[in-house]
């Protein structure tokens, strides 16, 4: 365009433009036909055209100076126009690309745990574990079901223990916060205590009757076994006999450790709890229900204790064992009870339709009320600003901790029998059929229904990423939120059930009462530890029998 004014005197010189006003006329109607239609590179040599003829005005010199300006910008815009479809093409033929390369490394994962299951059935473990690392590793952040739960199933087969010994019927047990140590009881008066390795570290026998309830020190190695002679005995963690605990006029039901692990408390059917320190020396004796203790739970900072009775009432204790304030009481029973978690006040739900938040001196703050019948559930979230409730007739009902209600959904159309937060989310279980995720605003997110069974027990891992639940037809399931099942694993069935987490959250255990206790670590343990500790070994001869490349 820089030779543009040569080559319009050239025209001129020659004739060939028109004059005066016609040549104005003429370059100005070519140049806006051509802007018309988005020819900008014509418009503007027109215009500059226009702009040489003789005789214009300077209305016209204005004029064609802003139609120049205009078919520049317009220029301009096409151009970045150009350019940014340019980008997008590209963006997209690399998205194509990416898609393209997810789905060949998808593919290649499928086959590699395909090879993984078929391992498992030879039982290769140590294979089968290397290889479904492989593949969970290359699609780790993709969530593929089949690929999840055949990391899954390596993991079990690979690490679990399966804790049994002749003679002896495990009914119950626990886990040591870490997961390293497991204790059980047996119907033989006896109780164990075992490496997650599924050796035997202790055996605990020392009465004719039989044993209720066991309890790990959260630091040490003490254990306490509970028992229906009225007493309960502090062992060291090599099972020589530290302390027998007596005092209680009926059967020591329940044991727990405060968090610093240096106070033990024991409840029993004479409905009193008493206080010891670990040596075994008595410190308090919690007197004041007409009936049975259910419960006994130290609050989060350990400055108080709750006592939960068949009497239908809750008494709060200071930590030295001394009553503080009056009872919680309630005109039915009471299902549930806990401290919020700054262990500043108390949740109870009861079978007299209601659900209360109390201070701990007996002062009711809030009354939760909704649907008509028993309050079978009521819990707080991790940060305690909300409170959830669930009772017989399949409600959900969110609130807010001043008894302002914010949802209230038919979560269920039979009972519900168990509910609870972790983390961001929290679950119902009904009396029959499928276990529910919600989020906080009470919207379902998932239902965990690929297990056939009847649910027995679901319990949140403590940092609230994955469920575990047992089944009447003996099966055992761990899942994630979105409702993939991570591992599961098949006992008896037809056998009473539990399930619990260690305290760190790596390991869990299920119990099926009257055989045996299977421990595992979960598969989220195992990914972050082989992770950390390098990729299973496997020989070159194997990678290539495979079809892997290094």
């Amino acid at each position: 365009m820089k030779n543009l004014f040569t080559f319009i005197c050239l025209m001129i010189s020659l004739g060939s433009l028109p004059l005066n006003a016609q040549c104005y006329q003429d370059f100005f109607k070519r140049g806006k036909q051509a802007y018309d239609e988005l020819q900008f590179e014509v418009a503007i040599a027109q215009f500059k055209a226009a702009q040489v003829c003789p005789g214009i005005t300077q209305d016209q010199r204005l004029e064609i100076v802003t139609w120049i300006t205009e078919a520049q910008n317009g220029y301009i815009k096409a151009i970045k126009k150009l350019q940014e479809e340019a980008i997008e093409a590209r963006k997209i033929a690399e998205k194509n690309a990416e898609i393209a390369e997810q789905r060949s490394v998808i593919t290649e994962a499928n086959r590699i745990a395909f090879l993984a299951d078929q391992e498992l059935e030879r039982k290769n473990y140590d294979d089968a574990m290397a290889l479904a690392f492989m593949a969970y590793n290359m699609v780790k952040d993709t969530f593929i079901p089949k690929i999840i739960n055949t990391f899954g199933d390596a993991v079990y087969w690979k690490y679990h223990q399966q804790l049994k010994e002749n003679g002896r019927n495990i009914l119950g047990g626990t886990l040591s916060p870490d997961g390293s140590r497991v204790i059980t009881y047996a119907d033989d008066h006896s109780a164990t205590v075992w490496g997650n390795d599924g050796e035997i570290i202790a055996t605990l026998e020392s009465s004719d009757s039989p044993v209720y309830s066991v309890a790990l020190a959260p630091i040490g190695g003490e254990a306490v076994t509970g028992s229906t002679d009225q007493t309960a005995r502090i062992w060291k963690d090599n099972g020589t006999p530290l302390a027998t605990l007596e005092g209680h006029n009926g059967e020591v039901t329940g044991i727990s450790f405060a968090v610093n692990g240096e106070q033990i408390i024991t409840w029993s059917r004479d409905g009193t709890a008493r206080l010891w320190n670990r040596e075994g020396n008595s410190l308090a004796e919690l007197i004041g229900h007409k009936a049975a203790v259910l419960e006994a739970v130290f609050s989060p900072d350990g400055k108080h204790i709750l006592t939960r009775s068949a009497d239908w009432s809750v008494r709060i204790w200071y930590a030295n064992g001394q009553a503080k304030g009056q009872p919680l009481q309630h005109t039915g029973y009471i299902y549930r009870a806990s401290f919020s978690p700054d262990g500043q006040s108390i949740l109870t739900a009861s079978a007299d339709g209601s659900a209360k938040l109390w201070s701990l001196s007996g002062e009711v703050l809030a009354n939760f009320t909704g649907p008509n019948g028993p309050v079978t559930n009521a819990a707080f979230s991790p940060d305690g600003q909300l409170i959830l409730t669930t009772g017989t007739g399949g409600e959900l009902l969110l609130y807010q901790p001043d008894g302002k209600m914010i949802a209230n959904v038919k979560a269920h159309n039979r009972p519900v029998v168990d509910a609870a937060f972790g983390g961001t989310h929290f679950f119902t279980q009904p009396e029959s059929g499928p276990i529910k995720i919600w989020d906080y605003s009470g919207r379902p997110v998932a239902i965990l229904d690929g297990q056939p069974g009847k649910v027995l027990q679901t319990r949140f891992s403590p940092n609230g990423r994955f469920l575990l639940s047992a089944y009447d037809d003996g099966n055992t399931a761990l899942w994630n939120l979105r409702g993939n099942i991570m591992m599961d694993f098949l006992g008896e069935p037809e056998l009473p059930m539990s399930v619990v987490f260690s305290k760190d959250g790596n390991w869990l255990m299920s119990i099926q009462k009257g055989r045996m206790a299977t421990v595992s670590p979960i598969p989220a343990y195992i990914f972050e530890r082989l992770n950390e500790e390098g990729f299973p070994a496997m020989s070159a001869e194997k990678m290539e029998r495979y079809g892997i490349q290094n």
